[in-house]
């Protein structure tokens, strides 16, 4: 028999167990590495080498679509600043796609294999696939194009919340947020269980099914809500959505549109008389033109009616008591923190997400 050469030897064992790959990104379940917590994180850089202290963080291998990405104008060296602690990865690298975003031009992500792919939401929309969440089993949606704005059906029975969420977040294919330490100042955590049964609604009304099995007689500012911010769902409590400020500005001209009451002349029937006598030859007397102007005091509105500036300053008046009124006066400075001007013709609101949220709802 041969014997192997001592350097043969020692080639062979360096490249079985030196040079031999071990466990790497390849190997690990991306699912449930990004549902690790860790204790603390800090991102300070540049978005790109966020995302690399993420995937050492993590040990996930991330790809990043960064075409599409730069099409919305967020740049590899966008700034980003985050920190915390008590977060899974998945959840931060959430935050931080919401920190980096443009207004309304959502970003997204979607785990393919054992690689997550960062890219915008509206390129996550178009697969044909739910992304990819948590270990958590949910229903595979149907392949309509329907399958993201509607649910066929959905069958709680003490579900835990989180699991409910998993499955509406997969099912819709958008980025929801869970402020779990809001919620647990009112008692609610991860495993707070759910149970609800529907068919043929929408992401929208599902959630709304949620919100109302967990608020039961809560005061607006401990019950919870979902609001839509920069293409992101947050789930929180009133009390945090109440900190959160955002201005916008409504068109209302066609609400300030004032009809005057403009003031005709009369008609006198005796003048008409006197003109047709006079016109077939009679002397008459003159007894002036057959139209009469209004007396003084109907024209100087001293008779009860609103001169058109009035009209005006009232209309505005009324419309800025109905948007304080829908939502509570202490919701407005003094008391709260909102509040109105019309400036042109157009309403300039400045309001918590929580106060946007209630005037939606007293829409409704």
């Amino acid at each position: 028999m041969n014997k192997l050469n001592p350097s043969a030897a020692a080639i062979l064992f360096l490249s079985v167990f030196l040079v031999s790959p071990g466990p790497g990104a390849e190997d690990i379940d991306a699912e449930k590495a990004l549902q690790k917590t860790p204790k603390s994180f800090s991102l300070t850089g540049t978005l790109e080498e966020s995302i690399r202290y993420l995937e050492k963080l993590s040990g996930v291998n991330i790809r990043v679509d960064w075409g599409p990405i730069e099409g919305t104008g967020v740049k590899r060296k966008t700034k980003v600043l985050l920190a915390g602690g008590d977060t899974k990865l998945i959840e931060i690298i959430e935050l931080m796609l919401v920190q980096v975003m443009e207004k309304g031009k959502p970003l997204g992500w979607f785990i393919q294999g054992n690689t997550l792919h960062l890219t915008t939401q509206a390129r996550v929309l178009r697969r044909n696939v739910a992304p990819a969440r948590s270990g958590r089993k949910y229903k595979k949606p149907s392949k309509t194009r329907s399958s993201v704005r509607s649910v066929r059906e959905l069958k709680f029975d003490r579900a835990e919340l989180a699991d409910v969420i998993e499955t509406l977040r997969g099912m819709s294919g958008v980025n929801i947020f869970v402020n779990w330490r809001a919620l647990e100042t009112e008692g609610l955590n991860r495993e707070t269980p759910i149970t609800f049964r529907a068919k043929n609604i929408s992401t929208a009304q599902a959630l709304n099914l949620v919100m109302r099995g967990l608020n039961g007689d809560k005061d607006k500012l401990s019950s919870i809500y979902w609001v839509v911010d920069g293409g992101v769902v947050h789930i929180s409590t009133g009390a945090g959505l109440n900190t959160i400020m955002r201005t916008r500005v409504e068109d209302v001209a066609d609400l300030l549109a004032v009809t005057p009451n403009f003031v005709g002349r009369r008609i006198q029937l005796s003048a008409i008389g006197d003109q047709r006598g006079n016109s077939e030859g009679g002397s008459g007397s003159d007894s002036g033109d057959m139209f009469e102007d209004e007396d003084e005091d109907n024209r100087s509105g001293t008779s009860g009616e609103q001169s058109l500036p009035e009209l005006r300053a009232r209309q505005k008046e009324q419309l800025i008591d109905i948007v304080k009124n829908s939502i509570g006066r202490d919701m407005w400075e003094p008391a709260g923190k909102g509040s109105i001007t019309l400036f042109n013709k157009k309403l300039v609101i400045t309001q918590s997400l929580l106060g946007w949220k209630l005037m939606e709802m007293s829409g409704r």
